[in-house]
């Protein structure tokens, strides 16, 4: 009995001396950042707007501070709202701020080769390695031929089907990822951009996804035709395959008959080698670059036409410099770019008036830190929020008002702000961001010197107010909103169009 009062004792020492520890290493480290109070298991699952989730993280900035702390399920994260602790975290301190959230969703559901969602190792090194090699600023200029014949059947597709401008964006996107990573020329309902598309939508890869089947598991298993079928992970590993698989045989055909032919993946394969581990990863990694590549250019696009549709004033201003430089007997080249400021301008105002990637991509923390007195675990989920930033009062007066000159100078030269933040951060700052500026710029001229876009009528003959709402995701954009598509100048017809393209690429 004795000897059992003695362990008792023993025990709750060693339990109070552990908590003691514990209590001295809280207070070393500091305290969580504050944030909204949150509910057992489910966190704050249900004060969210799924919708706009960064426009609930903005609200709470309002309430907290720059760092807000929060829950989802059993995920802790760490939203930042200011461009000072976005540096500091994510490019000051890359070293424990390049890791990716822990997604239960990666092997289950086949997504293992998207390299925005690879853990910080040596795999995501060797494809950002492939990316580099094909990508960097300089070897992305050799993609220019190809970009500006793609942005001349952009133009084609829009003279001729003017109503269907939101699919031709989306068809721009995809034909110039495709012909870069595969040397692949997109037809019109080409089975193999379908199956991309499908496996796309069918990705469960938003870390928020991830949580909310981490917190129920059967989802992965629940049929296609039943609610909640979205989340069937069997389905999409099938879809993500051949996403995979498909374009990248193709790929491998064609360089067996044209050892000379110019892409990503096989610049990296006879780089690299084509054996084992070093072929499938990249193949995997030319499967993310179309995934992640494609949408982003798009909805880019479908922002500017909006803001053209809402801001005529705009667009004459911006094709008053572009007829100044390129006339009317041609079309822009990539030549004129350093004449254009106003036009460079405009399109650093689309992404910050439309930001495409609201949250970026969630970064995480590979160790524990301490940020201005506050504790931030390993583990945590880390969100730029880009939509705080891009409404920043202060840097941006009048945020909502669609505004070019913001990135001007009195002089009409171009600030140091490019408002490159929807490209991400640090290390895991987007490859590609090189390929997809050029594509923005050689559509976006090409559109201005031959389009105007307007609103368009009602039977009275009174303007109709495009009022877009957006899709979400982690990837968002206007869904299809009206607007007349006319050309400039009535003497543009397809035999017309024609000249001016047999001229620019000769």
């Amino acid at each position: 009995m004795k000897e059992t009062r003695w362990a008792i004792l023993a025990a709750a020492a060693l339990v109070a001396v552990v908590a003691g520890r514990r209590i001295q290493i809280k207070k070393q480290q500091g305290s969580l950042p504050p944030g909204p109070r949150s509910l057992p298991l489910i966190g704050n699952v249900l004060d969210m707007n799924w919708q706009q989730p960064w426009v609930t993280f903005a609200d709470w900035s309002r309430e907290h501070g720059d760092l807000v702390y929060s829950r989802l399920f059993g995920l802790g994260i760490v939203t930042l709202h200011s461009e000072k602790s976005i540096r500091d975290l994510l490019d000051k301190r890359s070293y424990k701020y390049s890791d990716r959230v822990a997604l239960v969703t990666v092997e289950p559901y086949g997504t293992e080769f998207n390299t925005p969602t690879i853990r910080y190792g040596d795999t995501w090194r060797f494809h950002r390695r492939l990316y580099h090699q094909v990508f960097h600023q300089e070897a992305a200029t050799v993609y220019r031929p190809m970009q500006t014949r793609k942005a001349h059947e952009l133009m084609v597709n829009l003279l001729s089907h003017p109503s269907e401008f939101h699919e031709h964006m989306h068809a721009f996107g995809a034909a110039v990822v495709m012909s870069a990573v595969y040397d692949y020329d997109v037809k019109p309902n080409d089975p193999i951009i379908r199956t991309v598309i499908e496996a796309v939508e069918k990705m469960v890869g938003a870390p928020e996804k991830s949580a909310l089947v981490a917190a129920f598991p059967f989802l992965k298993y629940v049929p296609p035709s039943l609610p909640g079928g979205n989340f069937n992970a069997a389905i999409c590993r099938e879809y993500c395959k051949k996403m995979i698989e498909e374009p990248y045989q193709y790929m491998i055909r064609k360089m067996q008959a044209d050892e000379g032919m110019t892409s990503m993946g096989a610049d990296c394969l006879r780089r690299f080698g084509e054996e084992g581990d070093v072929e499938q990863m990249i193949k995997d990694a030319c499967g993310t670059a179309f995934s992640a590549g494609s949408d982003t250019t798009a909805s880019v696009l479908i922002v500017f036409i909006l803001a053209m549709t809402l801001y005529p004033d705009i667009q004459a201003r911006a094709q008053k410099e572009v007829d100044a430089v390129v006339g009317d007997d041609r079309l822009p080249t990539y030549e004129d770019r350093d004449s254009l400021p106003f036009l460079d301008a405009l399109i650093r105002e689309t992404l910050r008036w439309g930001p495409v990637t609201p949250l970026a991509v969630w970064h995480a923390t590979s160790e524990d830190d301490i940020y201005n007195g506050y504790f931030i675990p390993k583990g945590t989920a880390i969100v730029a929020n880009v939509w705080a930033l891009s409404r920043d009062p202060i840097k941006y007066p009048s945020p909502e008002t669609f505004n070019p000159d913001r990135f001007l100078t009195p002089t009409g030269e171009l600030t140091e702000d490019e408002f490159r933040y929807p490209f991400g951060f640090g290390r895991r700052i987007c490859p590609g961001m090189h390929l997809a500026d050029a594509s923005l710029w050689i559509a976006v001229a090409s559109m201005l010197s031959l389009f105007n876009f307007a609103k368009t009528k009602d039977a009275q003959g009174r303007d109709v107010e495009p009022n877009a709402t957006w899709t979400s995701g982690v990837v968002i954009a206007p869904k299809a909103f009206p607007c007349s598509v006319t050309p400039r100048n009535p003497s543009i017809t397809r035999v017309k169009l024609d000249e001016l393209i047999k001229e620019a690429q000769h």
